[in-house]
């Protein structure tokens, strides 16, 4: 049997005025934490049907859920608003950005569990992954509404130059 659970997952953030925040209050409403497709090398046909390749840089980027009015929502929002621009006139410009130094995800190792000669084997334990510089993209100015009349969940996109993982 595998099991594919992401209970007990967390989210760390550091630098971008945050003193080190977790997020733990992800949202069950849609997709609490996604990461597109990542795409490491540019391709094209040549006019004689021959297949070119290359390598080309690309951004990590991923977006996390939170429920409303949570701490993780109340941090990240702050977050947000700090690198907003525009607005209200006199406001000073953070020609730095709001920066983060890093975000490690630590999630549940994929578990297994076999029968071994009438004993149960089991592996499993807690995986990392480390994004470095990057920086929080967008995410929602305010809370909206569902259909059923609930807070809509707040999501906020992130994007990072690096990732490396670890066990």
């Amino acid at each position: 049997m595998i099991d594919i659970s992401m209970q007990g997952a967390t989210l760390t953030f550091s630098g971008g005025g945050l003193q080190t925040n977790v997020v733990l209050e992800f949202s069950d409403e849609g997709t609490p934490l996604e990461f597109p497709d990542l795409e490491t090398c540019g391709y094209s046909m040549t006019m004689n049907g021959e297949l070119v390749t290359w390598t080309k840089p690309a951004p990590i980027t991923f977006r996390i859920s939170v429920i409303p009015g949570s701490v993780s929502d109340t941090a990240l929002r702050n977050l947000l608003y700090a690198g907003h621009v525009g607005g209200k006139r006199g406001k000073a410009i953070n020609q730095q950005g709001v920066y983060l130094a890093s975000a490690t995800l630590s999630v549940p190792q994929i578990s297994t569990e076999y029968q071994n000669s009438a004993s149960i084997v089991r592996s499993g334990g807690k995986q990392k992954f480390t994004f470095k510089n990057g920086r929080l993209t967008g995410g929602n100015p305010a809370i909206g509404s569902n259909a059923e009349g609930k807070m809509s969940v707040r999501t906020y996109n992130f994007v990072f130059e690096s990732v490396s993982y670890s066990k």
